[in-house]
């Protein structure tokens, strides 16, 4: 059987299955006379200082092991903790509804679970995880128990959970961990990104694993795809025996690019740069030698928080951010909310919310909080190089009304004598039809364009790309959405802009040549995938990819496109696409049994 799931770090690895499925009890809902809600009261506060304490604890130790970005998870946890919004939903169960401490604490955690699952979005994954993480440390205390054990691997073995908490990562003994399936974890879980730093292959995102796999079953995971082999047959172990050995041997070639720059053999130059949401995949991203961060998503910050964070909470964010990345760039995108992200009160239930409030719309809804943002974002400038983008613009109109409003935070600035750098560029997401259709307009004041793929592909093509009915329409290489990308392009060049591409395709090595040909001055990709895209780049001549693409413009079916590029990177780049990438060939049959 084969499953496939999200790449959180890449690599093979085969060999014998440990499932670890810890129990959890049940919640109970018990009350307490009147008499002792104080005394419930008090337990709770005692296990609340408790907790703190021992994340500061975990935080320092990690901090000297794992680095300041690692550390800086459970400081996150600790802050959360100290959150009203999140401390009063559980004293006000005691209070109003009498409970012990045990079940107040409890049923707040399953509300903002069942909050969060109701939203279906892989965005809250790291805030509802996180959240049951302190649920059960809370828990801990008020028990008086010991630390939660991890799985103890006696022999070199693959590790299958349903879910691991940030310090359940970092308590794990490596020695003979071979590879690691988090089966609800997603990619921006922080329990995710810091698997992602343990040096072995690992998939998340796989529930419908449960129940399939059990302790001894021979395993095949392979990062990249994410796909994950259930007592596979022995042609399969053979051919994926082979490819580790490649995977191996090519990583470690890959790495000696770390240092030189993403240019053709025909001497043109590429930034590449690296998509993240949280700092803890900077030092990642800094390893594989990125040129700076090319998206970060300021709204994971906001959905780390019950309520929007206040303006100096963000500026630290920012500033701890532009210091690790200086004297490279980093392009900050306000924060994308409302649809399917919701903060406190930054988006209200929609009947169709991809097509309603969320991006720019949300800003303007919401001038106090967009205002905060920006004032720390222009604060944290003063640390090194910053860009400003802004999500779903669809018109000029937009675009003005938004500056507008960064005006009047920078005149207030100066006013207070605040210091930031009058030199701040300012651009916006090329996400919709309407924006790639007057590129020229926009370009008259916009100072620089990042396309945004994901959207444009599913706005253009009326395809929800997380809708497994319609995801065979959602196709990167319709020819509606390469023009589209290509007017873009143009459009910038001649008004002297500068355009990146920081969707999904830019980390896909069968996209890197059409969009190096399509002219794009910067892709920003997934860290674990930026030397396997700069390995590419280098191995092309400008010219030559500028060929592909406009070949690629005259053909009629994305399908005939699709398979004309797998053949080409197949046999121009056979290690990347092996390594990157399950063999075209192989059927599903010939892998399980």
């Amino acid at each position: 059987m084969m499953f496939t799931g999200t790449m959180i770090a890449p690599g093979i690895a085969i060999g014998a299955a440990v499932v670890w499925m810890p129990a959890n009890e049940p919640v109970v809902r018990r009350e307490v006379p009147a008499s002792t809600v104080s005394v419930e009261s008090q337990r709770l506060e005692h296990a609340i200082r408790r907790a703190r304490r021992e994340l500061e604890e975990i935080a320092l130790r990690v901090e000297v092991t794992a680095g300041k970005p690692a550390a800086d998870i459970f400081r996150a946890h600790q802050a959360m903790l100290a959150d009203r919004g999140f401390r009063a939903a559980i004293y006000q169960r005691i209070e109003q509804e009498r409970l012990a401490a045990e079940s107040a604490v409890a049923l707040t955690i399953e509300w903002y679970g069942e909050r969060f699952a109701q939203l279906e979005n892989h965005y809250f994954a790291s805030r509802q995880e996180d959240v049951a993480d302190l649920g059960r440390r809370l828990l801990m205390h008020l028990r008086k128990e010991g630390p939660r054990q991890v799985a103890r691997l006696s022999a070199p073995s693959i590790l299958v959970v349903e879910n691991l908490a940030a310090a359940d990562v970092i308590a794990l003994d490596r020695t003979n961990l071979l590879g690691l399936v988090m089966m609800h974890s997603g990619a921006t879980s922080h329990a995710a990104l810091l698997a992602s730093t343990l040096g072995v292959p690992v998939v998340g995102g796989v529930p419908q694993l449960a129940g399939q796999i059990h302790d001894g079953d021979t395993l095949i995971i392979d990062g990249s795809p994410g796909h994950i082999l259930v007592n596979p047959t022995e042609l399969a172990i053979r051919e994926y025996s082979m490819r580790r050995e490649m995977f191996h041997h090519f990583r470690g070639e890959l790495a000696g690019l770390r240092e030189l720059p993403a240019q053709t053999l025909d001497g043109h130059r590429v930034r590449l740069s690296v998509n993240i949401g949280l700092a803890e995949e900077i030092p990642q991203a800094l390893a594989q030698g990125a040129e700076g961060i090319g998206l970060l998503r300021t709204e994971y910050f906001f959905l780390s928080r019950i309520q929007p964070p206040g303006e100096q909470e963000q500026y630290r964010f920012y500033a701890d951010v532009v210091k690790a990345v200086a004297p490279q760039p980093v392009t900050f995108r306000t924060f994308d909310l409302g649809a399917d992200k919701m903060v406190g009160s930054l988006g209200t239930p929609e009947a169709n919310p991809m097509l309603g409030c969320r991006g720019v719309r949300v800003l303007l809804e919401h001038p106090d909080q967009f205002q905060r943002q920006m004032r720390a974002l222009l604060r944290a400038s003063i640390h090194g190089p910053i860009r400003i983008m802004f999500p779903l613009i669809t018109s000029l109109t937009e675009f003005q009304d938004t500056m507008r409003v960064v005006r009047q935070v920078q005149a207030r600035l100066r006013s207070e004598r605040i210091a930031f750098d009058e030199g701040v560029a300012f651009g916006c997401m090329m996400e919709t039809p309407a924006a790639a259709t007057i590129p020229d307009i926009l370009a008259s004041e916009v100072e620089f364009f990042s396309i945004g793929s994901n959207d444009l592909i599913q706005y253009t093509l009326a395809a929800d790309r997380t809708n497994p009915r319609v995801t065979y329409i959602y196709e990167p290489l319709h020819l509606a959405v390469l023009r589209m990308m290509r007017k873009i392009i143009l459009a910038g060049h001649r008004c002297h802009r500068s355009v990146s591409l920081c969707g999904e395709m830019a980390s896909d090595p069968i996209y890197t040549i059409i969009l190096l040909g399509l002219g794009v001055d910067e892709l920003s990709v997934n860290p674990a995938m930026l030397p396997a895209i700069k390995e590419i780049i280098r191995g092309v001549r400008f010219d030559e990819a500028r060929e592909v693409a406009h070949g690629v413009l005259r053909e009629r079916r994305a399908k005939d496109v699709q398979s004309y590029l797998e053949k080409m990177m197949a046999s121009r780049f056979p290690r990347v696409m092996s390594a990157y990438g399950r063999p075209a060939e192989a059927g599903e049959g010939q892998w399980g049994e």
